[in-house]
């Protein structure tokens, strides 16, 4: 993955939609790696934890946002500022998905 996201842009349709289907193989592996030593290693799987957070339908992410909340207790305690700083940010976009509402 690029540092930067710049080659890896999940706005991208078609990304996504090739994305959605390892979403349960995808996330439990970022997971166990926000809680990695290497901050860095820490920080681009958080970032990246969010970036999915945003870009998905409820309904996709929705099994998932238990097991990402629990999770992600352990990196708000990083010893990198940086690190929990993300943690933080990455934790909220996953506390604020909500289902479709009726209109």
């Amino acid at each position: 993955i690029n540092a930067e996201y710049g080659d890896n842009n999940l706005n991208n349709n078609n990304n996504s939609y090739s994305l959605q289907y390892h979403l349960s193989s995808l996330i439990p592996s970022l997971l166990a790696l926000s809680a990695h030593p290497n901050p860095r290693l820490s920080w681009h799987s958080l970032k990246l934890l969010c970036d999915i957070g945003g870009k998905f339908e409820y309904f996709h992410l929705h099994p998932f946002q238990k097991l990402v909340l629990k999770e992600l207790l352990i990196s708000l305690d990083h010893p990198k500022r940086l690190v929990s700083q993300q943690a933080t940010k990455t934790r909220n976009a996953w506390f604020i998905l909500q289902a479709p509402t009726e209109k």
